[in-house]
């Protein structure tokens, strides 16, 4: 079954634009099927994935059942704010060998866009 968890992030527009480059932002902590996760974004850039300048959003693993070593998912993130929805498949994200702990999304936003939106919330689904 699907989940959806929305991160509002008060004046997210000037946080994201005076954010320092490998800046990192974490929201709550969020359960979906006895899995915990949290939504990561990074504002502007994060070395050596993320070029200096670009936004991107990141689902991160908190904690798994004993029974789940690893787990496939099906990632839709949007801003509405910016029109911008990405879903994505990641099949091996959690703690065992060979997996990853996070997933980000494939498309990075030019920081630029969040010009238009200067002291505005912004939220992430």
């Amino acid at each position: 079954a699907a989940s959806t968890h929305s991160w509002k992030i008060n004046d997210g527009a000037n946080t994201f634009l005076n954010s320092e480059y490998g800046r990192v932002l974490h929201s709550d902590v969020f359960e979906h099927s006895g899995c915990k996760f949290y939504l990561e974004i990074t504002p502007n850039g994060y070395a050596p994935q993320i070029p200096k300048n670009y936004f991107c959003v990141w689902l991160a693993v908190k904690e798994l059942p004993k029974e789940f070593g690893s787990m496939a998912v099906r990632l839709n993130f949007s801003i509405p704010q910016l029109n911008y929805n990405e879903t994505k498949i990641h099949n091996k994200l959690g703690f065992d060998p060979g997996c990853a702990f996070s997933a980000g999304c494939d498309r990075v936003i030019p920081l630029d866009k969040f010009q238009t939106l200067k002291n505005e919330d912004i939220t992430i689904n």
